[in-house]
């Protein structure tokens, strides 16, 4: 059994959850995450993004995704954000406040990709990176 799909059934089981499409209810995860990566740094903001309502307040996370070890990809995780700490098979919910530096992150994204924009004041990708708007994360520890 793949870790995606025994992460899919833990969550059915443990959270009894069905399929929705709200970013605040727990989601089954019928598909592969849209990136894998590592953490490279979290931090607390309001953003103005383009999102339903252009407000957005959470974390903005810088990722390293493979085959780099240097962040290349930014997240915006709202506090609505469903998170899930996977522990040894062991899934729990979770906060983005619980996402830290050097976590490995399974994260499913919707399709909006916010371009680094070297004149923004607190940018939220890393140079050359595209920031994504996460719909879930799973932390795996």
């Amino acid at each position: 059994m793949t870790a995606s799909i025994r992460v899919t059934a833990v969550l059915s089981v443990v959270l009894g959850a069905t399929a929705c499409s709200t970013p605040t209810g727990p989601l089954v995860l019928r598909r592969a995450p849209d990136l894998i990566g590592t953490v490279s740094s979290t931090t607390r903001r309001d953003y103005v993004v383009p999102v339903p309502n252009g407000a957005f307040d959470g974390y903005g996370i810088f990722l390293a995704v493979g085959p780099s070890t240097t962040a290349n990809r930014g997240l915006l995780v709202s506090d609505s954000t469903p998170v899930f700490i996977d522990h040894v098979g062991a899934v729990s919910r979770a906060t983005p406040a619980d996402i830290t530096a050097h976590d490995s992150v399974r994260v499913w994204h919707n399709a909006v990709v916010v371009p680094y924009d070297p004149g923004q004041v607190g940018c939220i990708s890393p140079p050359q990176g595209e920031c994504y708007v996460a719909t879930q994360v799973v932390v795996v520890r």
